[in-house]
């Protein structure tokens, strides 16, 4: 029986390898919850350490549930907007935010 490590144990064990800062999405209830429903969980933390039962994001929060995701951004080929060039000279809005030059 071949058993593979996910969800909060995956974390557990990538945190005890030494990896940091492990893209989380997290949840006080269970690690189904902390995936399945984003419209209502909108929670993703940074995850640095496991202590006492729970996981410790940057912020300094506490979650008993963090489980592993990926981030990425989304290229134009994905969404399907290959013609919209009429964007590429355009300047974003400032909110006070950096660009991403990509």
């Amino acid at each position: 029986m071949n058993k593979k490590l996910v969800g909060s144990h995956l974390t557990r064990a990538m945190l005890d390898r030494g990896d940091e800062q492990i893209w989380c999405a997290v949840d006080d209830d269970s690690d189904e919850r902390a995936i399945s429903d984003q419209i209502d969980n909108d929670f993703t933390a940074r995850i640095m350490s496991f202590q006492d039962g729970k996981f410790f994001c940057t912020g300094g929060m506490p979650w008993l549930f963090a489980v592993p995701i990926k981030i990425s951004l989304i290229t134009q080929e994905e969404v399907d907007l290959a013609e919209a060039t009429s964007y590429i000279d355009m300047k974003p809005p400032n909110w006070g935010y950096q660009t991403i030059n990509t």
